[in-house]
């Protein structure tokens, strides 16, 4: 589609969290020194918002769970029941949620908002409209196809392999707080990002990629809602299964209450990466060795390496990063090039006025 198209080498701006080609361990520490120093104070709003998500999430549980259970038991649901009809409502109403945030923040324009933008070209929107209302139209029809019919019918088909039974917790009396649900979120991104990158980087295969993961690559340019349009098989076994590792590793070590949390996290990471900003803010920069939106923004520009969601650990330990670093270095030098001519061009300038004030004031005087 040609206004979600490739963008010219150089078309990506350079962020808060590009950092420089790392070649060993001392390299990635002081990479990851200069990264967090390069937020400023986004780094100090970035903290008080993960502080204060870890700190209501637990009181929000505590809150809402027991009368919910409540409900439950009143209506005699049983636990695959309340599993499978919670899990769903709750995916589709993160998904809606978020997209729309995203929509109010393309849609009105802020600078505060487009400081962050990551490319220099125009949205898609913007360059084409009409192209971008047939796109828009495609990408609404398959992310509800995904979220409302091979999300059910893949959770469905979990609980009948596991005969209706669910190995998560969901009584009042074990409910988490704040270290046992940041100790869990940090143990399922680890099983994640591993499994993630490894189907990610199969579904690049050139044998299979045509057939599935090439539709997520129609978007060159990363928005929102780019984020879970795919293929229903690459959503399947590229996100689903993926983003359920953990829970299934921990199975009865591992809230219900939790596991909600943790797509509420997994989601939003998605958006972040795919939102084609790069928000100083971003709570999810705050993990170390993460990744960034501008990171997975050249996944989608270039339609090469970087292909973790949490961390780059993975990609620089299989070399999957070393063309991303290549290309932020050479922006890097481009600037600085252009930079370099500014100044001079600026100091030739001021010389030749400089220079025609002091004839200017000879002549007067003559």
């Amino acid at each position: 589609m040609q206004s979600i198209r490739k963008r010219s080498v150089g078309s990506t701006t350079s962020t808060t969290c590009s950092t420089p080609p790392p070649h060993d361990i001392y390299s990635v520490l002081l990479s990851e020194e200069s990264r967090y120093k390069r937020k400023g104070y986004g780094l100090i709003f970035a903290s008080l918002i993960w502080l204060s998500f870890m700190l209501i999430s637990p009181i929000a549980i505590q809150n809402l769970w027991p009368p919910f259970m409540d409900l439950v038991k009143s209506q005699g649901w049983e636990k695959w029941q309340v599993y499978y009809y919670v899990s769903l409502a709750w995916h589709s109403l993160m998904i809606i949620i978020t997209n729309l945030a995203m929509w109010a923040i393309y849609e009105i324009q802020l600078p505060f908002f487009e400081r962050y933008k990551i490319s220099t070209d125009p949205w898609p929107w913007v360059e084409n409209k009409g192209e971008w209302m047939k796109m828009l139209k495609k990408s609404i029809a398959l992310v509800s196809f995904n979220n409302f019919v091979s999300l059910p019918i893949t959770i469905y088909a979990f609980l009948w392999l596991k005969n209706f039974q669910v190995d998560l917790q969901f009584g009042v009396e074990n409910l988490p707080g704040s270290m046992t649900i940041m100790f869990t979120l940090a143990f399922c991104m680890i099983c994640e990002d591993l499994t993630f990158h490894l189907i990610h980087r199969f579904l690049h295969w050139r044998v299979i990629y045509p057939y599935f993961h090439k539709v997520h690559h129609q978007y060159r340019t990363t928005i929102g809602i780019a984020a879970e349009y795919s293929h229903p098989i690459d959503f399947i076994i590229g996100s689903v299964i993926p983003g359920s590792v953990g829970a299934m590793i921990l199975g009865d070590n591992m809230h219900f209450t939790t596991y909600l949390v943790w797509v509420m996290v997994r989601l939003g990471e998605s958006l972040d990466g795919h939102s084609g900003y790069e928000f100083s803010w971003s709570p999810y920069r705050l993990i170390p060795f993460s990744t960034s939106a501008s990171y997975h923004n050249f996944h989608h520009s270039h339609n090469i390496g970087n292909y973790s969601s949490f961390f780059s650990l993975w990609d620089t330990i299989f070399g999957q990063n070393k063309v991303f670093y290549q290309f932020m270095e050479k922006v890097k030098e481009a600037k600085e090039a252009h930079q370099k001519q500014q100044e001079e061009f600026n100091k030739k300038l001021n010389e030749k006025l400089s220079l025609e004030q002091r004839n200017e004031k000879l002549l007067k005087q003559d």
